[in-house]
């Protein structure tokens, strides 16, 4: 019987978040180089610079501007500097937990997942009462950016050229085809 966990992908489950345990900026170079089987959970934007994590099973996954990763409780990994910058980190716990895999994301809209993880750095520095409800409210928006995101079908340049290079070839050898009747 194998009892081996089974990981499934953060983005394709339904979480409640149950803790902030940190949400900061993490400014180049400061950063801890190495995890051993992580408290939380945690999303880490990185905003400059590129970084490669290199997990305990061998996995290697690279991060560069505006990419967010994903990095399951109970992970062990090296971060491996190869361009320094700045990054923002949010650590939680969630219900249910289950077993996760590590995941990247590169972010179109930077700048409002930038947003949520700078607000939510200043609500848990402030420690005003409810702030964990602030930064939890700011944590669901930067969940919803990504799922968004990853589910989003966006078409490469080199595609839209390849379509447009088509496009043009086809009506340059069949003009009648442009005509407005025709396109109706």
């Amino acid at each position: 019987m194998n009892t081996e966990a089974v990981s499934v992908d953060f983005f394709d489950c339904d979480v409640a978040v149950t803790e902030i345990i940190l949400a900061c900026k993490v400014a180049a170079g400061t950063g801890i180089k190495v995890h051993n089987k992580r408290p939380s959970h945690g999303f880490a934007l990185n905003i400059a610079g590129r970084k490669t994590y290199i997990f305990n099973d061998g996995k290697k996954l690279s991060v560069g501007e505006n990419d967010i990763i994903f990095l399951p409780q109970g992970s062990s990994y090296v971060v491996d500097d190869e361009i320094s910058g700045d990054c923002y980190a949010i650590n939680f716990k969630i219900c249910p937990n289950a077993v996760f895999s590590p995941i990247v994301l590169h972010i179109k809209k930077s700048a409002e997942i930038t947003e949520c993880f700078k607000e939510a750095e200043k609500c848990f520095s402030s420690k005003q009462y409810g702030y964990s409800y602030k930064c939890r409210s700011y944590l669901y928006s930067v969940f919803y950016i990504a799922v968004t995101e990853k589910n989003l079908k966006y078409v490469s340049n080199d595609t839209k050229k390849m379509l447009l290079l088509g496009l043009i070839s086809h009506f340059s050898t069949n003009p009648s085809t442009l005509k407005s009747e025709n396109l109706h």
